[in-house]
């Protein structure tokens, strides 16, 4: 039975001090912006997007922690293709003829603007000290404010082709090139919208328990923000069919993709626990002076 009561304060201790060794729970507040980015071939974006916002990271081990908070932001993304083709097979001429339309949109423009967002980011952070390099990584969940976005669509002009099939060759009919035309239209934003985040750089200490966050992010888009309006590329026989132009479906694949820098102002605490364990205990708990017979209560236990 003595040795179980000695095993049990050994491990109190123990735990007492693995406590302490913990870095500090944070408060942050943060900010950021970066440019859209395309992963495609023969595709080129512009635009912006910015955030704000406040976190809390509460800290389970030495190196790793658990961030959550809360951001507002916003998302302008300009898309170009600068030749966008599409084959419709099988369709039906005025008199009758079956054929393969080939057609090719010159310039290709897409547009998509956000209003207020609010960003909720459920990430794990990793640093190997205190301060220096870190690393997070996580999700982050878009939340449209208003449920509505819009978009621009413009075409700077299209050309068709028709491909008829004859018995050992094609015959193939130039149908022309017309003006193209431009569209702009509200949709409903898909909600949520999530995407993966990764975020590392360098963690400055500036005060007792202050510290700054510089790093270089990059978030990676799950869904395409217009999902749910997308229209295949087909029938443009009439320039009239750009008359309603929509966003196409130019790829298997359309998702916001965002590079760009982010800065963490944190303000370190620790809860009360924490700090009786690791300062209460010597307050209250002298050392046993010689003779005193103090240092042998722990283990002198009725059986």
């Amino acid at each position: 039975m003595k040795k179980l009561y000695t095993l049990i304060f050994v491990f109190a201790i123990a735990s007492l001090q693995a406590s302490a060794q913990r870095p500090q729970n944070e408060f942050q507040i943060f900010g950021g912006g970066g440019i859209p980015i395309s992963l495609q071939s023969g595709v080129s974006t512009t635009g912006f997007s910015g955030e704000t916002g406040i976190g809390f990271t509460a800290f389970v081990s030495r190196s790793i922690g658990i961030h959550f908070g809360v951001g507002v932001g916003t998302l302008h993304k300009e898309v170009n293709v600068d030749a966008l083709r599409t084959v419709t097979y099988g369709s039906i001429d005025a008199n009758g003829y079956v054929r393969d339309l080939h057609t090719t949109l010159f310039d290709y423009r897409e547009t998509l603007r956000t209003s207020t967002h609010l960003s909720v980011p459920l990430m794990l952070q990793f640093q190997p000290n205190r301060h220096g390099f870190y690393a997070m990584g996580g999700v982050r969940m878009i939340f449209l404010a208003s449920r509505n976005a819009s978009y621009d669509v413009s075409v700077a002009a299209l050309h068709n082709e028709a491909f008829y099939h004859q018995p050992g060759n094609w015959a193939i009919a130039d149908i022309g090139t017309f003006p193209g035309n431009s569209v702009s239209r509200n949709f409903e934003f898909p909600q949520p919208t999530t995407m993966l985040t990764l975020e590392m750089g360098w963690k400055w200490r500036i005060g007792e328990n202050v510290f700054l966050y510089t790093g270089a992010f990059l978030d990676y888009g799950l869904n395409d923000l217009a999902r749910d309006i997308r229209q295949p590329l087909s029938n443009f026989t009439l320039p009239e069919t750009l008359q309603n132009l929509t966003v196409l479906q130019y790829t298997d694949r359309v998702s916001p993709t965002v590079v760009g820098i982010k800065l963490r102002l944190a303000f370190a605490h620790s809860d009360g626990q924490r700090q009786r364990g690791g300062h209460g205990m010597r307050g209250h708990c002298p050392p046993p002076t010689r003779g005193s017979g103090n240092q042998n209560v722990i283990f002198n236990m009725p059986r």
